[in-house]
């Protein structure tokens, strides 16, 4: 019977980890195996249970990535139109910027 969403406390990832081949290397994958097998194996764990909240403080901070791109996205057009709008020597970076404002 495969259970998901379980607790799984970190001593007993951490002695499952002990047996496994990975030659007691910590790495993502490595501690993905190790807690489902630890999961598998283990009874009486505590399920977790995703509640409104996080949902909701989900969805809230995927809509502020978006409208970061979003603003980016935005912010690189205008600077690129400006470029082709203004004559006038291009400046590489911020450093170069000696060269602004046009004469």
């Amino acid at each position: 019977m495969l259970r998901i969403a379980e607790d799984v406390p970190a001593k007993l990832s951490a002695r499952t980890r002990l047996f496994d081949t990975t030659q007691g290397r910590k790495t993502d994958p490595a501690d993905a195996h190790c807690i489902a097998i630890a999961a598998l194996r283990a009874y009486g764990l505590r399920q977790v249970v995703v509640d409104d909240v996080t949902v909701v403080l989900k969805l809230l901070v995927d809509r502020r990535d978006e409208l970061g791109r979003a603003r980016t996205e935005a912010l690189s057009r205008l600077h690129h139109l400006l470029l082709e709008l203004v004559p006038g020597p291009r400046c590489g970076s911020a450093a170069s910027a000696t060269c602004w404002p046009p004469d």
